[in-house]
């Protein structure tokens, strides 16, 4: 494992990247919820070409295979974005990759999420991150906590969380992006180039328990 403090980007050939995914989840007559998800990964060196187009298609490839396939059908995926973060101007490369999730049965709750925890080894909030992801369906879910079956799908989702902390991302030009925890707090990500405190993810836990998102939640309905 290693933390990364002050670390000055290059905004020629960056070290750090963006991914964020956008998609919406529309329960049955209520409108649909925008669900997005923010990704940090970094390389540690950056001789190789940089092409965050590239990187959004691997990207997308690995996400459809693990989350895509399980989330349920009511979410709709509608794009991945990619940027170099050394240079805060950087433009966005868009990978327009619509689909639904894989699972047909009945959906869970329209706030809810699937937790994981994203450790790096060091204390502190800095160094500690986690994902909520949208997409449960009712068969995984009993009694507000992941069934048997409800493990094993999203434990796929772990799983490639935890190839991307080890293998990486690996873009066409053989860079391994490795998954990260970065502090918004102790990096200057308006300086130009960019200045990043984080560490790498080192250990992804599953959390049995289905969480919430209040701003995934959709209006009161009185009748």
């Amino acid at each position: 494992m290693a933390k990364f403090v002050n670390q000055v980007g290059d905004v020629a050939a960056p070290y750090f990247i963006e991914i964020v995914t956008r998609g919406t989840f529309t329960p049955t007559a209520s409108p649909a919820k925008n669900i997005v998800s923010v990704w940090n990964f970094r390389r540690l060196t950056n001789s190789l070409l940089f092409d965050p187009t590239d990187i959004a298609a691997v990207f997308v490839t690995d996400w459809n295979a693990s989350y895509l396939a399980i989330a349920n059908s009511l979410y709709a995926q509608e794009q991945i974005e990619c940027r170099g973060m050394d240079d805060p101007t950087a433009a966005v490369a868009v990978d327009v990759a619509p689909g639904n999730g894989g699972e047909e049965s009945d959906a869970y709750a329209g706030d809810d999420a699937v937790y994981f925890q994203l450790r790096t080894g060091y204390r502190g909030r800095s160094f500690f991150g986690s994902k909520h992801l949208c997409g449960a369906s009712e068969s995984d879910v009993v009694n507000g906590y992941l069934s048997g079956g409800g493990v094993t799908a999203w434990t796929t989702v772990k799983t490639q969380l935890e190839t991307w902390t080890t293998t990486g991302l690996v873009d066409s030009a053989g860079n391994a992006w490795k998954l990260i925890v970065l502090s918004r707090v102790l990096s200057d990500l308006e300086a130009n180039p960019s200045i990043f405190t984080g560490a790498d993810v080192t250990e992804v836990l599953l959390n049995k328990r289905i969480g919430t998102m209040g701003r995934r939640r959709g209006a009161r309905e009185a009748v």
